[in-house]
């Protein structure tokens, strides 16, 4: 398989509606409103946030990297919707209120595809916050970037598939 057919693999439809109903649904629990999905693309070179991300892994039947990036002023917002108070960016409250919700996606995408007959078990997340925050795409890992926009402000969500 050439270079060129790697980055353009693409998650299967049911995955796909996986992911973003699951990012929807845990949005629209955290901020009270679903979030406009702006459709999906293929990361050929990388991520750069100037913000905070969590990444988390789903392990089993698929072997998935999702990785959540909220730029720095989607990010205070939307952690004040979800911890119920306001949520400095640079606190150590900013990073437990994006690994929780990296850990509640997760979970929920999770249960989608267990949905349809895919298994897999999710990970600890980790978080990293910059200015900007650059995540090094390996080259013979196919991903994806799914693009939303919240009443909090916009936000992305990458797979990196190791299959």
């Amino acid at each position: 398989m050439s270079q060129t057919e790697l980055n353009s693999l693409d998650v299967s439809t049911e995955e796909r509606e996986c992911v973003v109903e699951a990012v929807s649904s845990t949005l629209e629990w955290i901020a009270g409103e679903r979030p406009e999905y702006g459709g999906e693309t293929s990361v050929d070179q990388g991520l750069r946030c100037e913000g905070i991300v969590g990444c988390i892994s789903l392990i089993g039947d698929i072997e998935w990297s999702l990785v959540i990036s909220i730029p720095e002023p989607t990010a205070e917002p939307l952690a004040a919707s979800f911890a119920g108070f306001e949520v400095p960016f640079d606190s150590p409250d900013m990073g437990d209120a994006i690994g929780e919700l990296a850990n509640l996606v997760a979970g929920e995408v999770k249960v989608h595809l267990d949905g349809i007959g895919i298994s897999a078990d999710i990970s600890l997340p980790q978080i990293f916050r910059g200015d900007p925050v650059e995540l090094v795409k390996l080259s013979h890992v196919p991903a994806r970037l799914f693009s939303f926009e919240s009443a909090c402000g916009p936000f992305w969500v990458a797979i990196g598939s190791g299959q």
